[in-house]
């Protein structure tokens, strides 16, 4: 038992010193397999999680159990995740080399600690009902985790490996289909709780 203890807060000790070193350098990770890819997915975990919490602190629906909705927040941003890296691994094997999941998870978890730092604030903020600013970080942790990260992502691995085929058009397939993924996902959950999430997207605010 002790030693399951031990081990755990090591874990943890590691994970927060990932975190740490990610926050000062985000890009550090990208071109070295130093990076365990354990701590990108605990990032990715972590970083989902509390911006469930968060958005549902910002944003109660009543008549729905607080597990439930956060449940259901969690499991739309675990969707756009699996769309992100969805159109990064097509994108890389169309115009670059190609990536597996598991190496291209370790370099986009490798840039949540930024994200968890602004959801982490916009969470405490919460709590002191200064809910305009909670808004503010929380949408720009959202922007920065789902719209830059996996756009930076694949613009690296553009420049980095080329085909014949102009990088640009890369950007542009990857766009593409991150628009329409997301544009599917919204008509797919419009009418559960997590309307709140799209109403809190688009700043229309009940």
């Amino acid at each position: 038992m002790d030693d399951s203890i031990e081990k755990l807060a090591r874990e943890t000790k590691a994970f927060m010193r990932f975190l740490s070193k990610q926050f000062k350098a985000p890009s550090g990770h990208f071109h070295t397999t130093a990076a365990k890819l354990q701590n990108s997915v605990l990032s990715i975990i972590l970083f989902i999680i509390l911006t469930a919490i968060a958005l549902y602190r910002l944003s109660l629906e009543p008549g729905v159990p607080a597990l439930q909705l956060v449940s259901y927040f969690s499991i739309f941003f675990l969707l756009l995740f699996v769309i992100n890296i969805i159109a990064n691994i097509s994108t890389a094997r169309l115009f670059s080399e190609p990536e597996t999941l598991s190496e291209l998870t370790r370099k986009l978890g490798g840039f949540y600690a930024i994200p968890i730092a602004l959801s982490f604030a916009s969470f405490l903020l919460t709590f002191t009902q200064s809910y305009p600013l909670a808004s503010i970080l929380l949408s720009i942790s959202l922007i920065i985790a789902f719209i830059l990260i996996p756009l930076f992502t694949i613009t690296l691995i553009l420049i980095h490996h080329q085909k014949s085929i102009d990088g640009f058009h890369g950007i542009l397939f990857y766009l593409s289909m991150t628009v329409v993924g997301g544009i599917l996902l919204i008509v797919f959950f419009e009418d559960t709780p997590i309307r709140i999430v799209l109403r809190f997207l688009t700043f229309h605010y009940s």
